[in-house]
C-alpha cells in the first residue's frame, strides 16, 4: 500500500470511531503489548513514554497530548484500539504536560511546571520520530496530535516530510500561548497527506 493509501486507512478508522460504529478485537491488556521507553531530546530533556509493538508490517502511530496531559491520559480509549488492529503505537509524555485525565507525566516530573512552552515542545516531536524511526526501522510513521501539538505537528510536517508519512489533527491551537510557533505559514509546505478536524464551536471563534 502506498503512502497516501495508508493514511487514507487510519483517516478511515479515526471516522468511524468518531461515529461509534468500530467494534475491533478484544485488544490485549497494556502490559501484554506495552514496554515503558525513554529517550532524550536534542536539548537533554529525558522524555517517557510507553511504545506498543504491532505487527512486523503495520504503520507507526506517534500519539502526543494535549497541554496539562499525557498520551497514555488522553488516548486511553484509543490505544487499544489501535493495538487490536496491530499499529505499533508510540505514547509520549511530553514536556509540556500534567495530569489531566487522571494520568500521571513523567517527564515533568523532574523539572519545576510551567518552564517550558508548547513552542519548545517541537523538540520532543523531533526526538521521537527518531525514536520510532530506529525502533521499528522502515515502518510508515503517522504523527497523532491534539491541541497545541497538532499545530507543532503541522510545523513539523511542512519541514521534515522525508521523516513522516502523515498527520491527523485534532484541533490545532493558535492562541497566544503558540506565538512563534503557529502552523499558519506551514501548510503550503505540507506535502503529505493531512487531515484536519475541528468541532463547528472552534470555528465560530475569530482567531480559529
Amino acid at each position: 500500500m502506498n503512502k497516501v493509501g495508508g493514511f487514507i486507512v487510519v483517516c478511515l478508522i479515526c471516522l468511524i470511531w468518531v461515529l461509534g460504529g468500530c467494534e475491533p478485537k478484544t485488544p490485549e491488556t497494556e502490559s501484554e503489548k506495552s514496554s515503558e521507553i525513554s529517550f532524550l531530546t536534542a536539548d537533554s530533556i529525558e522524555i517517557y513514554g510507553g511504545f506498543f509493538e504491532g505487527s512486523p508490517q503495520s504503520s507507526t502511530i506517534l500519539l502526543f497530548h494535549q497541554g496539562g496531559s499525557t498520551a497514555r491520559g488522553e488516548y486511553a480509549d484509543i490505544i487499544p484500539r489501535l493495538s487490536s488492529l496491530e499499529y505499533h503505537v508510540l505514547a509520549i509524555d511530553q514536556r509540556t504536560g500534567g495530569q489531566r485525565y487522571g494520568s500521571y507525566n513523567r517527564t515533568v516530573a523532574n523539572f519545576p511546571l510551567g518552564r517550558y512552552s508548547y513552542c519548545d515542545a517541537k523538540e520532543d516531536i523531533k526526538a521521537a520520530v527518531s525514536f520510532a524511526q530506529e525502533r521499528v526501522s522502515g515502518s510508515k510513521i503517522i504523527l497523532w496530535r491534539s491541541s497545541y501539538s497538532a499545530a507543532l505537528a503541522i510545523l513539523y510536517a511542512a519541514e521534515y516530510p522525508e521523516n513522516i508519512d502523515g498527520v491527523l489533527a485534532f484541533s490545532p491551537a493558535s492562541g497566544k500561548p503558540m506565538e512563534g510557533c503557529r502552523p499558519d505559514s506551514a501548510f503550503t509546505g505540507v506535502e503529505v497527506p493531512l487531515i484536519l478536524l475541528r468541532p463547528q464551536s472552534e470555528m465560530e471563534i475569530e482567531v480559529v
